[in-house]
């Protein structure tokens, strides 16, 4: 058992990288630290991102764990490039930043990863103001916004086959999405249309 600690806030986002060999940290102190998972005397975080001004609530990272998206109280959602040497974590940068959420916290991500190659997919965010949002994950464009709730939406996830994604709201509503009526599996959403 390894107890993670560097953060000066609470955590409110954890996700553990696709190979299992990192986790990532969203805290109240508006940083995400990157952790060795196998560290074998106390862990120490071997890359801290800045950029956020209020708290990390939500994370997604692409398949390849080059690409990180975290989402905050500050109104916005980063996109992070993550940088490795020799396969190792070596720290990262925002590459960019999309703010669409009517001026309210985003809570929650979701990442439809691409069906192509160089298509980053689409990255999906909820926030309080009751509304889901559909972005290039390459490039940040908007895609499409999607209304149901009627009141903040506090968490996404999408089904393994990810063909549907479930959405939760402080409405105390639960919505089942069908992406193929939402998403055009044979669009390159990288490409930055914003209209589909």
């Amino acid at each position: 058992t390894n107890t993670f600690v560097g953060h000066h806030g609470p955590v409110g986002a954890i996700l553990l990288s696709p190979d299992q060999r990192f986790i990532y940290s969203g805290s109240g102190d508006c940083n995400i630290k990157i952790w060795p998972v196998y560290e074998k005397s106390k862990p120490v975080a071997i890359a801290t991102l800045e950029g956020h001004s209020g708290p990390v609530l939500a994370m997604d990272l692409m398949d390849d764990g080059r690409r990180l998206f975290s989402a905050s109280a500050d109104m916005s959602i980063k996109a992070w490039h993550i940088r490795f040497i020799a396969s190792e974590v070596r720290g990262g940068e925002c590459i960019f930043t999309v703010k669409g959420h009517c001026s309210n916290q985003v809570r929650a991500l979701a990442l439809l990863s691409g069906r192509k190659q160089n298509d980053g997919g689409v990255l999906f965010s909820a926030g309080e103001d009751n509304q889901i949002k559909g972005w290039g994950a390459q490039r940040g464009n908007w895609i499409t916004t999607l209304r149901g709730h009627n009141d903040w939406v506090n968490c996404l996830q999408l089904s393994s086959d990810k063909k549907w994604m479930l959405s939760a709201g402080h409405d105390g509503h639960a919505i089942l999405w069908d992406i193929g009526k939402i998403i055009d599996p044979e669009k390159d959403y990288s490409l930055g249309a914003n209209k589909w």
